[in-house]
């Protein structure tokens, strides 16, 4: 470990994405290896053990080893796995290049590909963007349904939720989903759902807390149905448009009633 450790300090990563803005074990695990297998060993693979003490030991970022192989166990197709020595070790594939070169090109702004056959990966994803964020989650979404409900509790991560919408999506049960929200609230107390009485004004899909905007191209109920895209604006980037929609938010919220 130490060899590896000091061929790592060698190496000069300026021209990689900001190690601080690496705020995440998969991000920070694919960085490693991205550099790695650039700059040391082509066709080599590191362990999580290694990617975890290369990144507390030379930038100060802490992901234990646990955190690393759990971020890649959701990796996908980003990375290729092979046990050495016992190990599951890991190599960096250019769907992982691709997706850190993406993500990072533009500063603030982020990028994420939905694509239209993995729901789950597209819910786990959407998950991630969010945990990341602080403050108050606001959510307009034209449609809502029963996975309406599913998503936002896999979405709540303790904070305040308001989900503003207008129609109840098509081939759904106005009565079944009655009695789903009355079993859903008494749960979430943190979530609240509203209804928006004019329909026709809701066209966008889009998330917004305290310091990011989150826009989707696809409604939250049907995320992962079909191909899709999210796009994620942090901080001063997208913040005149983020204060906008927080507005015109704040006006339609109180011109809304109850869902039930």
């Amino acid at each position: 470990m130490t060899s590896l450790i000091d061929e790592f300090k060698k190496i000069d990563v300026s021209s990689y994405p900001e190690i601080t803005k690496l705020d995440c074990a998969q991000d920070a695990g694919l960085w490693v290896l991205w550099v790695y297998n650039d700059m040391l060993d082509q066709n080599g693979y590191l362990n999580s053990a290694e990617i975890s003490e290369i990144l507390a030991s030379l930038y100060d970022v802490s992901f234990d080893e646990r955190e690393i192989t759990n971020a890649f166990n959701r990796a996908d197709k980003k990375i290729h796995r092979k046990k050495i020595r016992g190990k599951i070790a890991y190599k960096i594939m250019a769907k992982g290049i691709e997706d850190l070169r993406r993500k990072f090109a533009n500063g603030d702004l982020e990028a994420y590909h939905i694509e239209g056959d993995k729901p789950r990966t597209s819910h786990q994803t959407l998950k991630d963007i969010i945990s990341k964020t602080k403050g108050t989650m606001k959510i307009l979404d034209p449609y809502y349904g029963l996975k309406t409900l599913d998503m936002l509790e896999k979405l709540d991560h303790g904070t305040d939720i308001k989900f503003l919408t207008a129609q109840l999506g098509k081939n759904e049960s106005a009565q079944k989903f009655s009695r789903e929200l009355a079993n859903f609230e008494k749960e979430h107390a943190n979530i609240l759902l509203g209804r928006y009485p004019r329909a026709n004004e809701l066209h966008d899909r889009y998330i917004i807390t305290d310091d990011t905007l989150i826009i989707l191209g696809h409604g939250i109920k049907d995320l992962g149905g079909r191909e899709s895209f999210v796009l994620v604006f942090k901080g001063d980037k997208g913040r005149d448009l983020r204060n906008a929609l927080n507005q015109k938010f704040t006006d339609r919220w109180q011109k809304s009633s109850k869902l039930q």
